[in-house]
């Protein structure tokens, strides 16, 4: 059995560049994905009412070098006709003798960690007080863990 801990946001986190895009190939769409993280401990964002984060971090200009220039999966260049660009925020969290970062781009969490997510109590379908937690996946041979996000309604 999973031990389950809370993990707490501390107010701070670290910054990334996230560029993305889809390309329709032969076998259907194809994803492509990198992050970089640019800081390691700033301060983070306030949470609004609606559970998210209102960015106070500065936009990064699209010139700037810092920006991945390729996926992290395939090596594939990006196109700026094709690519997002996102300047994030991975929350640090701190629970059961762990710190460690969360957020687009970055989603693993160490076993048994239990996540307040505000941002899902604004959903329509929800409207209560959610979490993700985040399990062992038995599947995996890489040893990562698999996440899974419930309002307090579906756990109880």
């Amino acid at each position: 059995m999973t031990a389950l801990f809370l993990a707490t946001p501390t107010g701070r986190c670290r910054v990334a560049l996230r560029r993305f895009g889809y390309r329709e190939t032969g076998a259907g769409v194809c994803g492509h994905d990198a992050t970089v993280v640019i800081l390691e401990d700033a301060e983070a964002s306030p949470v609004g009412a609606d559970g998210y984060q209102h960015g106070s971090i500065n936009e990064v200009a699209h010139d700037d070098p810092r920006w991945p220039q390729a996926c992290s999966r395939c090596g594939a260049a990006f196109t700026s006709a094709q690519t997002g660009w996102q300047t994030n925020e991975l929350d640090w969290y701190e629970g059961g003798g762990h710190r460690f970062s969360l957020g687009i781009g970055d989603w693993e969490a160490p076993v048994g960690a239990v996540i307040p997510a505000p941002w899902m109590e604004h959903l329509p379908d929800n409207g209560c007080p959610s979490v993700r937690i985040t399990l062992p996946d038995r599947e995996r041979s890489d040893g990562l863990s698999t996440n899974v996000w419930l309002s307090r309604q579906q756990a109880s």
